[in-house]
């Protein structure tokens, strides 16, 4: 990773949003994308690049998996596939 210098007010490494820990700024970037990528952990140990703005929003709140429990607790049955969607388009 090269050494880049973020201003501290943008610095979301050690913040937790939702189910997300910030572990540091990613190396992954969208071809198409301006947004910082951050690499987070879930509470579960999944690791995994989120979009800044998204966690900020709280459009991402826990990953595919966790998302995918929550709701069949809830009694509901979501295909995989939707699942599978959500994880190329986080």
């Amino acid at each position: 990773m090269k050494n880049r210098r973020i201003p501290k007010k943008h610095d979301l490494t050690g913040s937790f949003f939702n189910d997300w820990q910030v572990l540091g700024l990613s190396e992954y970037r969208a071809t198409s994308d301006r947004d910082r990528y951050w690499d987070c952990r879930c509470k579960c140990g999944k690791e995994k690049p989120v979009r800044a703005c998204y966690l900020k929003g709280g459009h991402s709140k826990q990953c595919v998996d966790c998302a995918h429990e929550k709701q069949k607790i809830k009694g509901r049955i979501i295909p995989r596939c939707f699942w599978e969607q959500c994880i190329y388009n986080a």
